[in-house]
């Protein structure tokens, strides 16, 4: 088994930034949101997969990759809370510029949003122990 430091994920990273950034500004300005009803939980998807790769790449390579591999599930763990505290202030901000009224803060949508937020995490979790560690 070994340890790559050369697998940095900065180009999942790059990418995703793009594909949400890009999608995000789009999806709001021409209305897909609201014509596509799944669509926000496609998005919740990646971003809680981009979130978490960013914090996989900040706190968990270079020296300390072979103690992320070593304790995988706190490594999961740590980026599942993570992605979640993420995912509970973005639910905070869309209150906050008026993007979601009060009353829907504890319904359906936002337990889905960080279903998916979460969901996302899992994914990123997979995606780096996959990518950087090999057994061989």
């Amino acid at each position: 088994m070994y340890y790559s430091d050369k697998k940095s994920l900065v180009p999942e990273i790059v990418t995703l930034t793009l594909a949400v950034g890009l999608g995000h500004i789009l999806f709001e300005r021409y209305s897909f949101y609201y014509i596509i009803p799944k669509l926000d939980m496609a998005m919740h998807l990646l971003g809680g997969l981009l979130i978490g790769l960013i914090i996989l790449k900040v706190f968990f390579t270079g020296k300390r990759t072979e103690m992320a591999h070593q304790h995988k599930v706190f490594t999961a763990s740590m980026v599942l809370l993570g992605v979640m505290i993420v995912g509970l202030g973005w639910e905070v901000f869309e209150y906050g510029v008026g993007l979601t009224p009060l009353y829907q803060i504890a319904t359906e949508d936002t337990m889905s949003d960080l279903v998916f937020d979460a969901a996302g995490a899992l994914g990123a979790s997979l995606w780096y122990f996959k990518k950087v560690w090999r057994v061989g």
